[in-house]
């Protein structure tokens, strides 16, 4: 006679939270498990996606973050999740890193120091790592991107439309951002004829900011989201870190002389303008002006940078 299977308690039953924010092209979840703890889950969703060389790319990405993460865990880099696993080509799976246990999705305003001090340090850490032989890139790599994506893709028209977009979000900002984003304004001309000459060297994340990286006060920092690395200047993402902290409000000035480079953070900003002027969905208007912001926060902190 076949024994009954035993029905699950409430505590054996995996619970499944949605994450809200990210790139709407995957859905996010937590799962949690007595088996196996927090698990993050990002799936790729193809019915976001009327381009079929973007719904590719999409799943692609999800591929290169995996093999990125598990390039760094194979040489000793912690700060990544401890674990994770593809399914097929279309699903990813990792370490939970949840709020409700401690980790800060953004900086702590009450253990800012010990922040960012942290993760510049992991950042430094990262910079050294032995790179890849191949990051996997289907498109470009990140670096020419951010170049030819950014500056190289603006046209005097382009920075008329960047200087209405500025313009236009002028109202939404601080008084000090007010002041940068006129300047920003009146330097677009030559900011986009200034020379891009430094060479990428070092393994770089290139998309750091505080929402893609958990830290936890005795557990340090862990990064993810690693669809963008490649070779990068020298600091890269250290000034991309800091760029985001100023964007939030957070004093890093006393960060920028020893962690912050003029030459990646203007490579930024022509990628951040020309973002922000890009033709997008409904829901993307809120995408745009966080970019628009950034870009501000970019050209604040590297004005500071090169005149100190």
């Amino acid at each position: 006679m076949r024994q009954l299977e035993k029905t699950p308690t409430l505590e054996q039953i995996p619970r499944i939270r949605k994450v809200n924010g990210g790139h709407m092209s995957y859905e996010r979840l937590l799962i949690d498990s007595p088996e196996h703890g927090t698990q993050f889950v990002k799936l790729h969703d193809p019915t976001m996606f009327t381009d079929h060389i973007r719904e590719r790319h999409s799943r692609e990405y999800l591929v290169k973050e995996h093999a990125m993460m598990q390039h760094l865990r194979d040489r000793d880099f912690i700060h990544v999740p401890s674990h994770s696993r593809m399914i097929g080509d279309y699903g990813l799976v990792m370490e939970g890193l949840p709020t409700d246990e401690s980790w800060h999705w953004k900086a702590p305003d009450l253990e800012l120091s010990s922040y960012i001090d942290t993760v510049l340090g992991a950042l430094e850490e990262l910079e050294e790592a032995q790179p890849p032989n191949d990051f996997l890139d289907s498109h470009m790599p990140a670096h020419i991107a951010l170049l030819e994506e950014g500056w190289r893709n603006l046209g005097d028209t382009s920075l008329e439309h960047v200087a209405v977009k500025l313009g236009s979000i002028l109202p939404s900002l601080s008084p000090n951002f007010q002041q940068d984003a006129v300047r920003l304004i009146d330097s677009l001309p030559s900011l986009i004829n200034r020379d891009v000459v430094a060479v990428p060297k070092k393994f770089a994340h290139h998309d750091l900011r505080q929402a893609n990286l958990a830290w936890h006060p005795q557990h340090g920092v862990r990064f993810v989201d690693w669809s963008w690395a490649g070779l990068g200047l020298e600091k890269a993402d250290r000034t991309s870190l800091l760029i985001d902290l100023h964007k939030s409000g957070h004093r890093v000035i006393d960060y920028i002389e020893e962690h912050f480079n003029t030459d990646h953070a203007h490579l930024l900003l022509g990628f951040l303008l020309a973002r922000s002027i890009a033709p997008g969905r409904n829901e993307d208007s809120a995408v745009r002006f966080h970019q628009a912001v950034s870009a501000i926060s970019t050209y604040s902190l590297m004005t500071q940078a090169e005149t100190a």
